[in-house]
C-alpha cells in the first residue's frame, strides 16, 4: 500500500499510457461507423489479434515519441493527433470517393486538398467542435500534467525497441511480421479496399498496405524476355497508308457521364444529343469520382493501374525518366504534340510528367487569366478555341490532348446563373441541385463538341476527334445520387455495380474515311491501337501488344475485368494469364526497368 500512496501518480500515468492505444482503437472504429453496437460487435467478433496489433502499432508509437521527448504527455497527445488525423482523412475520403487512405496518400497532398471543398460540405459540425474540445484539453493536459523522466539508458533502449517494432510493421512482407500475420489470418487480400478497412481497421489496412508502396520486379525479367515477347507478335509495317496525317484530338472530359443512365430520373431534354449522336462505345476508367490522373496515364502511356497498388497515382510517383507515350510516338511521325489543361499546371505534377511524356507544349490555367469561367472552373468554350487555334497556327499535324475541368466537382446548388437542365420528377432536394447543375454543365461540354465537330466538318484538314470522360462523377456522400435514384441496385452483383460505376461515353469521330469500330467497353490504356487505326497511321509494336490483348479482355481495371462477350471477372481469366504476365513484364520494363522495350517495341 505504502508503495501505491508513493507512486500513485506514476502508476496513474502508466495505466493511461498503457490504456490509451485500446482507447484510440475504440474511438476510431466509432468514427469509422458511428455506431456503438457496430462497434462492441467489431471488437467481439473474433477480432482479438487484429485488435492486439493494432494496439501495438499505436503503442509503438507512443514510445518512439516518449523516447524522443522523454515526456508522457506529449508522447500521448502526438501519437493521439497522428492517428486522428489518419481516420479523419480517411473517413471523408471514404464519404466522397468511396475509397479508403492509402499508404501512398501521403504523394498525393494535392488530391486531399482538392477534396477540402467537398468535405466543408458534408462535415458534421458537432464532432468538429468535440474535436476542438479534445485538442484543447491535450494542451491542458500537456501543460499541467505532471511528468515522468527516465535517464538516457532506458530512453536510448526504448526508442531501439520502439524502431524495430515499427520497422517491422512497416516492412511486414521482408520479416517474420508476414508469418505472424498469416498464422492469425490476418490479411489484405480481401474483395476490395474498403472491405480490409471495415475488417482489419484504418490502422492495421494502412499496415497491410505498406510492402505495396515498392514494386517488384517481375520473375524472369531481363532483355530478352522483353525481345521475345516482341518477337511474338505479329507486325504488319505495311498495313497503313501514312501519306495523309489527320491531326488528332484526344479530350479528355471531366466527370463525363451519360447522367440519363439515371433511368428513375426524367429530365426536360437530353443533356448530351451530341455525345449520344457519336458515341462509339463505353470507356471502363479505373477510378470513381477522381484520380484524374491515373485514366490519362492509361490513355496516355497504354499502361495500366491494375500493376500499381491500389489508389495511386504514376504521375507522382513512378514516371521519374522520358515514358514512351502517345505525344513522343507521334511527335515521331512529324506531329506537334500539345497539351492543354484548364486548370492549375503543377495540379498531378502535370508539368513535370508532360515533359516525360514527350509534349512540346503545354497550356495549363496560369496561361489562360483571361478565359471565361463556367460555374466555379475555366468552361470548355476555351478547351474548343485553344485546340482551333493552335491547329490554324501550325503547318504540321497537330496532336492535342485536353484536359477540361469545368464539371469538376462540387455540384453545388446555383453554380450557375440558369440551369439549362432540369429535372422533372421528385427527388431529395439536395440530390435534385447536383443532378441539375451536373448536367447543366455537360450540356454545355455536349455544346462545344458540337462546335468543334462542325467546325472540322468543314475543314479540308482531316481530322480525327476522341473524347471520353475520365470517370463518372462523385454525386454526393456514399453515392447519395446512385443509390437514390436506383442506378446501383443491392441485387446486383459486386462486378456488376463495378462495371457500372465506371462507364463513361467515349465518342470517336473524323472528317474522313470509314470509322474503324470501337469495342463496346473499353479500357483507356488500349485506347492507343484505336486512335492509330482510325488514324490511318502505322503503329508501334507495343500498340500492337495492346490490340492483341484487348481482343481477350478490352476491359481491364483493378476490380473488374470484361471479356470480349462482355462477361464479368474479378480475376483475370486462365486464357489471359499469359498475356497478362507480359504486359506487366513490359509495364515494369518501362516505368522501373531498363526501358529494352523501346528499342523492341517503339523503334
Amino acid at each position: 500500500m505504502n508503495f501505491i500512496k508513493k507512486h500513485w501518480l506514476l502508476i496513474l500515468l502508466a495505466v493511461l499510457f498503457f490504456l490509451a492505444p485500446l482507447a484510440e482503437i475504440i474511438a476510431f472504429q466509432y468514427l469509422y461507423s458511428r455506431d456503438l453496437n457496430v462497434v462492441m460487435d467489431w471488437m467481439g467478433n473474433n477480432k482479438f489479434w487484429i485488435i492486439s496489433f493494432t494496439y501495438l502499432i499505436i503503442l509503438s508509437f507512443q514510445l518512439l515519441i516518449y523516447a524522443i521527448f522523454n515526456n508522457i504527455s506529449i508522447s500521448l497527445s502526438l501519437t493521439f493527433i497522428l492517428f486522428t488525423l489518419m481516420n479523419v482523412i480517411n473517413y471523408y475520403k471514404l464519404q466522397i470517393l468511396n475509397e479508403p487512405l492509402y499508404p501512398w496518400d501521403m504523394f498525393l497532398y494535392e488530391q486531399l486538398v482538392d477534396l477540402f471543398p467537398l468535405v466543408a460540405k458534408v462535415v458534421d459540425l458537432k464532432y468538429l467542435f468535440l474535436l476542438l474540445i479534445v485538442i484543447a484539453l491535450l494542451v491542458i493536459f500537456c501543460k499541467f500534467m505532471p511528468n515522468y523522466k527516465v535517464k538516457w539508458i532506458p530512453r536510448v533502449i526504448l526508442l531501439i525497441c520502439s524502431l524495430l517494432l515499427i520497422t517491422g510493421f512497416i516492412l511486414n512482407d521482408k520479416n517474420p511480421t508476414k508469418q505472424v500475420f498469416a498464422k492469425y489470418g490476418i490479411s489484405n487480400a480481401l474483395s476490395t479496399p474498403k472491405t480490409n478497412v471495415s475488417i482489419n481497421g484504418l490502422i492495421l489496412s494502412f499496415v497491410l498496405y505498406l510492402p505495396d508502396v515498392f514494386i517488384d520486379k517481375p520473375d524472369g525479367y531481363s532483355e530478352e524476355a522483353i525481345k521475345k515477347i516482341a518477337d511474338s507478335l505479329d507486325f504488319n509495317a505495311d498495313s497503313a497508308d501514312e501519306t495523309a496525317k489527320p491531326n488528332v484530338i484526344v479530350i479528355m472530359s471531366e466527370s463525363l457521364f451519360d447522367i440519363t443512365r439515371l433511368a428513375s430520373v426524367e429530365f426536360n431534354k437530353d443533356p448530351i444529343p451530341t455525345i449520344r449522336h457519336n458515341m462509339s462505345g463505353a470507356l471502363l476508367s479505373p477510378t470513381f469520382g477522381g484520380g484524374t490522373s491515373s485514366v490519362e496515364f492509361e490513355a496516355l502511356t497504354g499502361l495500366s493501374n491494375v500493376f500499381l497498388p491500389s489508389g495511386s497515382s504514376a504521375y507522382q510517383q513512378y514516371i521519374k525518366k522520358d515514358i514512351p507515350s502517345l505525344a513522343s510516338v507521334f511527335e515521331n511521325k512529324g506531329y506537334y504534340p500539345f497539351a492543354l489543361h484548364t486548370y492549375h499546371g503543377w495540379y498531378w505534377n502535370r508539368e513535370t510528367v508532360y515533359d516525360y511524356l514527350g509534349f512540346s507544349d503545354f497550356i495549363s490555367g496560369e496561361d489562360l487569366t483571361d478565359a471565361p469561367i463556367k460555374g466555379q472552373y475555366i468552361g470548355d468554350e476555351t478547351i474548343t478555341n485553344e485546340i482551333i487555334d493552335k491547329i490554324e497556327e501550325k503547318e504540321e499535324p497537330v496532336f492535342v490532348y485536353a484536359v477540361t475541368m469545368q464539371n469538376h466537382s462540387p455540384y453545388v446548388a446555383n453554380l450557375y446563373e440558369e440551369n439549362s437542365i432540369t429535372v422533372e420528377n421528385n427527388i431529395s432536394k439536395s440530390n435534385l441541385d447536383m443532378i441539375e447543375s451536373y448536367a447543366t454543365g455537360i450540356s454545355d461540354s455536349d455544346y462545344e463538341l458540337s462546335r468543334m465537330i462542325k467546325y472540322f466538318n468543314n475543314s479540308e484538314e482531316p481530322t480525327l476527334i476522341v473524347m471520353f470522360g475520365d470517370h463518372l462523377p462523385s454525386l454526393g456522400t456514399e453515392m447519395a445520387v446512385y443509390n437514390e435514384t436506383g442506378f446501383l441496385n443491392s441485387e446486383n452483383s459486386y462486378l456488376e455495380n463495378q462495371s457500372l460505376i465506371r462507364q463513361t461515353p467515349l465518342v470517336v469521330w473524323k472528317n474522313f474515311g470509314d470509322q474503324v469500330k470501337v469495342p463496346d467497353l473499353l479500357s483507356p490504356a488500349f485506347l492507343s491501337p484505336i486512335i492509330f487505326e482510325n488514324a490511318g497511321l502505322e503503329m508501334p509494336k507495343y500498340y500492337e501488344f495492346l490490340k492483341k490483348f484487348s481482343t481477350q479482355l478490352p476491359g481491364y481495371i483493378s476490380t473488374v475485368k470484361v471479356d470480349s462477350n462482355g462477361d464479368l471477372y474479378n480475376k483475370t481469366p486462365e486464357e489471359s494469364r499469359e498475356l497478362e504476365e507480359m504486359y506487366e513484364m513490359l509495364q515494369y520494363d518501362l516505368l522501373f526497368g531498363k526501358q529494352y522495350s523501346k528499342e523492341y517495341l517503339f523503334d
